[in-house]
């Protein structure tokens, strides 16, 4: 049986699967639109099941991220005294609320030869020295 390219297109569009899989689904329904759809939904393959599953695997990753993100220190030191030290996310939150305290902030700790320490969960410095002159 031949099957329109209109036909594929619409369950393409319905379903979001591919069009090698639109046509084998409408062959085996004799290209009836509504039993194709009803083929699929009985598969279990919808378009929103997937959906929902990419969703749960990047609210998992997410997830993920920021509880590492969490564990992960965020400290301002200027002349070896730490200024502040709290969780890279509030680091992070903060500069994105006031972005012009931040950048006062970095600007002032440039001048004054601080530094910005980020340090992994497990105790290990990541990112260290960010300072506008060499230290002696």
């Amino acid at each position: 049986m031949q099957i329109s390219l209109e036909k594929i297109e619409q369950l393409r569009e319905r379903t979001g699967i591919s069009y090698a899989e639109a046509k084998e689904i409408l062959e085996k329904v004799n290209g009836d639109l509504v039993e194709a759809l009803i083929y699929l939904e009985e598969r279990g393959d919808s378009r929103l099941e997937r959906l929902s599953s990419r969703c749960r695997d990047l609210s998992a990753q997410l997830g993920r991220f920021m509880a590492a993100l969490h564990r992960s220190r965020f400290r301002v030191k200027v002349k070896d005294n730490t200024l502040v030290e709290l969780p890279a996310t509030y680091g992070i939150l903060g500069a994105a609320l006031f972005p012009k305290i931040a950048a006062l902030g970095l600007i002032g700790m440039l001048f004054s030869e601080g530094a910005i320490e980020i340090q992994k969960g497990s105790g290990v410095a990541a990112d260290s020295e960010a300072s506008a002159k060499d230290k002696p």
